[in-house]
């Protein structure tokens, strides 16, 4: 194990994983912390595991629908809504009530995922940018040329021509098309295109040998992985901000791989192998905030914060595959500096089976709810206590709600 330096009320220490170095640096350094035991709830477990299965006397707290299944935890946690469906995450809704303050009349969304589509950025009003780790994406042709390329089609179908940043009445879509389906796809279409113009010429400039990735080139030996690609690029947009109209983002990555149900290794393996790219990923983006130049003054380390979140933990013994199973309770990582850091919040499981927080083979009933974990990143992000009460996390008020990880 990696020494953390810190000790809990009790006297307690931790360490991390050995493949996890970086994060071992950012906790010792002050700019990271962690949660301890963040989950999906409706309600507090007051009597841990008694709550939840209402035993001993106790009242049977209500739980979370499909607990244990990969989807729909997915989903509730980018919700934060988990006693109801809802269309809307909370990262998008969060977005909705500072998007008109903050950003005016950006065009490009300030809602940008690396990791394809999800619900964490939907709003009402905001929604997901998608792009990739190289750029946004346009329509390209490989089939025919000129007048009978493919691209050529499809800029006929929409209306389209090369730098088209408005529509004139030869190129109106209500003209083009009266079916209102059509319309709205052309319009998309047109807008999407002009889009990816505007974000790859405000992140083309920026070179991947720029000083400001010496930290991430070093850690993955001039060879990121994807994950660290797409922090790379969050980076770039970070630093296009000022071009693209944005004084807030909110961005979403993902990284894969971690349900290892067999052969998931110890200190080394397939588990140690993606905590070591989870690790050096962190360590590199904040080492990149640090080093770009805010035109506002001084760098971005204090103004960007990475949060991690995941579905659930895994069971605390192995299985008969050398693996682990889903569980439920696990801890997360917040890295910035702005992060009251080098401490772990919240109250870490007793790692005992069957004991007052196992509902079966390991799984930890959680101790703190993702709406609290949410909660203080909301307000720190600068959303008021009361659009997170009554929009952002519906549920919050039943809970401590007590979190302050965050300066």
């Amino acid at each position: 194990m990696l020494p953390l330096n810190y000790a809990d009320a009790n006297g307690q220490t931790f360490g991390l994983h050995p493949a996890a170095a970086d994060l071992q640096t950012l906790f010792n350094g002050s700019n990271c912390a962690f949660v301890a035991n963040v989950g999906t709830m409706v309600n507090p477990y007051p009597y841990g595991a008694d709550s939840y299965f209402g035993r001993n006397g106790k009242p049977k707290v209500k739980s979370p629908p499909q607990l244990f299944s990969h989807n729909d935890q997915q989903i509730q946690w980018q919700t934060s809504v988990p006693d109801k469906p809802t269309n809307t995450g909370w990262g998008g809704r969060s977005a909705d009530m500072i998007n008109a303050a903050a950003n005016g009349t950006a065009t490009c969304s300030m809602s940008i995922s690396l990791g394809g589509q999800n619900t964490f950025e939907i709003g009402t009003l905001v929604t997901e940018y998608k792009i990739s780790s190289t750029g946004a994406t346009s329509p390209t042709g490989n089939f025919g040329s000129g007048a009978a390329s493919q691209l050529q089609a499809l800029n006929d179908l929409i209306g389209y021509r090369p730098g088209d940043a408005g529509y004139t009445a030869a190129l109106d879509v209500t003209q083009l098309h009266k079916n209102l389906y059509e319309q709205s796809y052309a319009t998309t279409s047109r807008n999407g295109i002009n889009l990816a113009g505007v974000v790859n010429s405000a992140t083309g400039s920026i070179s991947n040998t720029d000083p400001i990735f010496a930290s991430f080139n070093a850690l993955y030996n001039n060879n990121l992985s994807g994950f660290a690609q797409q922090l790379r690029m969050v980076a770039k947009m970070i630093k296009a901000r000022t071009t693209l109209g944005h004084k807030r983002q909110v961005f979403f990555v993902k990284m894969d791989n971690f349900d290892l149900h067999s052969a998931q290794g110890g200190a080394i393996g397939t588990h140690a192998n993606i905590l070591r790219d989870l690790s050096r990923g962190l360590k590199g983006f904040f080492d990149c905030t640090k080093a770009m130049a805010n035109p506002d003054g001084g760098n971005y380390s204090t103004q960007v914060t990475a949060f991690t979140v995941s579905d659930f933990s895994r069971t605390f013994p192995i299985n008969s595959g050398m693996g682990s199973d889903h569980g439920w309770g696990n801890h997360q990582l917040i890295v910035g500096g702005a992060v009251k850091g080098g401490k772990i919040y919240g109250q870490f499981p007793n790692l005992i089976i069957n004991g007052t927080l196992d509902t079966g083979t390991g799984r930890w009933v959680p101790t703190t709810a993702c709406d609290e974990f949410y909660a203080c990143l909301a307000r720190w992000f600068g959303v008021s206590t009361t659009d997170i009460a009554q929009t952002i996390l519906p549920n919050i008020g039943h809970f401590a709600n007590n979190l302050d990880f965050m300066s």
